[in-house]
């Protein structure tokens, strides 16, 4: 299995750009990191890639926290309501296929 890391940087507020999940990955994992402060939550869509591209998707606020496991979610994005620096966002997804 190929395992494929990503890391986000947030430094504005409001709704970021959304981060999509490789079709052929069993597992994603994210943890989302900030300030004491700072006011973040994550969402995610599990409509396809082509109506979140379209902006059209349906998104519902991710409950498990700031860290956690995705099943069937094609994208998460960030919504910052308050953000005194900056915050981080790494996505690990485990997806089929040739080692990379």
């Amino acid at each position: 299995m190929a395992r494929l890391r990503g890391e986000y940087v947030y430094t504005s507020t409001g709704r970021q750009r959304p981060v999509f999940l490789q079709p052929d990955c069993v597992l994603a994992r994210f943890a989302l990191a900030a300030g004491e402060r700072d006011v973040l939550r994550l969402e995610v869509s599990h409509d396809p890639l082509a109506v979140v591209r379209k902006g059209s998707a349906c998104w519902q606020v991710f409950e498990g926290g700031m860290g956690g496991g995705l099943h069937g979610v094609s994208a998460l994005r960030v919504v910052a309501d308050r953000l005194e620096g900056w915050a981080i966002l790494t996505v690990e997804q485990e997806c089929e296929g040739d080692e990379q």
